[in-house]
């Protein structure tokens, strides 16, 4: 599988990790020089199991995203939705998590690889749909980012990484009323942060996240 996901420049992910039968994965072999490849891109996200008695949704995979990209290799995590069986009848699009490449053109059907070069470099946040991120960067001990949002957002969560200890910043949001869209600036008080990512979430559930940005 390794042999031919390299010859063939392809993508490889744990699925639903940490939980059902991918219970102990992919900590049981991230020591594997395949996982450690860049061929293996990290675990898909979903909010499984469901809990909305916590703004943050899915964080059993936000965990593993923080988990892996502290174990030494460069790991994202995108969004995924289970499909088995369908039919014209159904809806998908209020039920599937969304993943927002930064592509400088659409791909064409004979050519995928501008998507997994993409994917490789982390160039993209996953949306519940309700949320989208139209930029996010950090420098100069500041974290900007342009949000736009359909409920009004509850809060954002900085998590960055300084080679010894995660952080994770939680800012309330206010004076967020519905149909909004804002450049948003905080602090970043992990003076030698190695990479940032960021998370925003409204009063329903609903956000959206970004990869770890990996900083000079």
């Amino acid at each position: 599988m390794a042999e031919i996901l390299k010859r063939e420049k392809g993508l490889a992910w744990t699925a639903h990790p940490r939980i059902k039968a991918s219970f102990a994965c992919p900590d049981s072999y991230k020591e594997k020089d395949w996982y450690q490849s860049e061929t293996w891109l990290g675990g898909a996200w979903k909010a499984m199991p469901a809990d909305l008695s916590d703004l943050r949704l899915g964080v059993r995979v936000l965990d593993l995203l923080d988990d892996m990209n502290t174990w030494g290799q460069r790991k994202c995590a995108h969004g995924e939705v289970d499909t088995f069986e369908l039919d014209r009848s159904h809806e998908l699009y209020g039920h599937m998590n969304v993943n927002y490449l930064h592509l400088a053109k659409r791909p064409t059907s004979d050519d995928w690889s501008p998507v997994l070069d993409v994917l490789r470099r982390g160039d993209f946040f996953v949306s519940t749909g309700e949320v989208l991120i139209h930029s996010f960067d950090a420098r100069e001990g500041k974290v900007k980012a342009e949000i736009e949002w359909t409920f009004p957002l509850a809060q954002v969560v900085v998590a960055a990484w300084d080679g010894r200890t995660l952080r994770r910043a939680v800012h309330r949001l206010k004076d967020t009323p519905e149909f909004g869209r804002r450049a948003f600036e905080w602090p970043l008080d992990v003076p030698e942060a190695r990479w940032v990512r960021l998370e925003t979430w409204d009063v329903a559930g609903d956000g959206a996240f970004t990869q770890p940005l990996w900083l000079p």
